[in-house]
C-alpha cells in the first residue's frame, strides 16, 4: 500500500476511535434521559433521540471547541495517530522556545556556526522520531479487516435473499392485495409492497427499496384473521412510509464502522426497538378505541406464532 493510502487509513481509523467514544457517551446520555423521562417522552421523540446517536456515529467531523465533554484529558494539539511532535516542541522547525542570552560582544555561540575541520560545515543533526506505539500500527489493519469482512457477509446474505425473491411469484389473492391498498391509503404511503410467502422468516419483514416486498411466514397467514392481517399490514406500511429499509442500510454501515464497540451494537439494537414502538404508535393513531385493544391482541398473537416450535 502506498504512503498516501496508509496515511488515509490511519486518519480514518483515528476518526473512528474519536467518533465511537463520542457516540458512546451520547448513547449513555440518551439512555439516562429515557430512564428518567420514559413515561413523558412520546415514541417519536424517543426514536429521534436514538437516531441522534446514529448520526453521531457517521458524522464526518465534530464542531471545534476549546472544551468538550468528549475530549477531557486529551490535548488539543495531539492526535491519536500522529507520528510527529507538535509544532511548538523542542525539535520542531517552528519552535517558539525563548532564545538563549548571548555573552556581550558575541553574535552567536562559539562553535555553533564555525566550519568543521577541512573547511566543511558540520552536517545538521537529524531529528529523531519516536516510533509509533504498536496500537497505532496494528489497529488500522484490524479495524479494516473487521469493516470489510462484515460488509462482505452482509452483501452475500443480501444477494442470497434477493435471488430467492426474484424467483418467487407474489401472492395474488385479491383479498390480501385489497388490504394492502387499504392500509397504504390509511397510512398515507406513496408506494405499496408486494406479498411473498416466505417459510424461512419467522416474522413479517420488508425487503428491498426499489421494489419492496413483504415476506410473510405461512404460519402467520394461516393463523390471523383478515382484520388482524390488516393491522400487521398497517405496521409494515408505516415502516415503508418512513423509509426504514434505507435506515437499515445506514445502521449496517454504522455497525460496520464501529464493529469493535459492543456499546454501539447495543445502541443500534435500541434504535430498532424504538422504531418498532414508533410504528406501533403510528398504527394506534389510525385505529379506533376498540381497534386499539384488538391491536394489542394481534401483537400477542404474532409473538405466539413466531415463538411456537415447528
Amino acid at each position: 500500500m502506498n504512503p498516501e493510502a496508509l496515511s488515509a487509513l490511519a486518519r480514518l481509523s483515528a476518526w473512528v476511535i474519536q467518533t465511537t467514544v463520542a457516540a458512546t457517551i451520547l448513547a449513555v446520555l440518551v439512555a439516562l434521559v429515557q430512564l428518567l423521562w420514559r413515561r413523558r417522552l412520546p415514541a417519536g421523540w424517543s426514536y429521534a433521540l436514538w437516531l441522534l446517536v446514529v448520526a453521531r456515529l457517521l458524522w464526518p467531523v465534530a464542531p471545534a471547541s476549546s472544551f468538550s465533554l468528549f475530549n477531557l484529558g486529551v490535548r488539543e494539539d495531539t492526535d491519536l495517530f500522529t507520528t510527529q511532535p507538535p509544532a511548538d516542541s523542542p525539535g520542531s522547525a517552528f519552535s517558539t522556545a525563548v532564545p538563549l542570552a548571548l555573552p556581550a560582544g558575541h553574535t552567536s555561540l562559539p562553535g555553533l556556526d564555525q566550519p568543521a575541520a577541512g573547511g566543511q560545515a558540520s552536517a545538521p543533526i537529524p531529528r529523531q522520531r519516536t516510533a509509533p506505539p504498536a496500537f497505532q500500527m496494528i489497529f488500522p489493519w484490524v479495524w479494516l479487516a473487521g469493516f470489510a469482512g462484515y460488509l462482505v457477509l452482509v452483501k452475500l446474505q443480501h444477494r442470497k435473499v434477493a435471488a430467492w425473491v426474484r424467483r418467487q411469484t407474489p401472492l395474488s389473492d385479491h383479498r390480501l392485495t385489497d388490504l394492502v391498498e387499504e392500509t397504504r391509503l390509511a397510512i398515507g404511503a406513496r408506494r405499496q409492497f408486494a406479498l411473498l410467502e416466505a417459510p424461512q422468516v419467522s416474522a413479517p419483514a420488508l425487503f428491498g427499496w426499489r421494489r419492496p416486498v413483504l415476506l410473510l411466514p405461512p404460519r402467520l397467514l394461516q393463523s390471523l384473521a383478515p382484520a388482524e392481517l390488516r393491522q400487521v399490514f398497517l405496521h409494515e406500511m408505516a415502516h415503508l412510509k418512513h423509509g426504514d429499509v434505507l435506515v437499515n442500510y445506514v445502521l449496517i454501515l454504522a455497525r460496520a464502522l464501529h464493529w469493535f464497540n459492543p456499546i454501539v451494537w447495543l445502541a443500534l439494537r435500541r434504535v430498532r426497538a424504538e422504531r418498532e414502538l414508533y410504528c406501533d404508535a403510528v398504527v394506534l393513531s389510525k385505529l379506533t378505541s376498540a381497534e386499539r385493544h384488538a391491536y394489542g391482541n394481534t401483537l400477542l398473537k404474532v409473538c405466539a406464532a413466531i415463538t411456537r416450535p415447528v
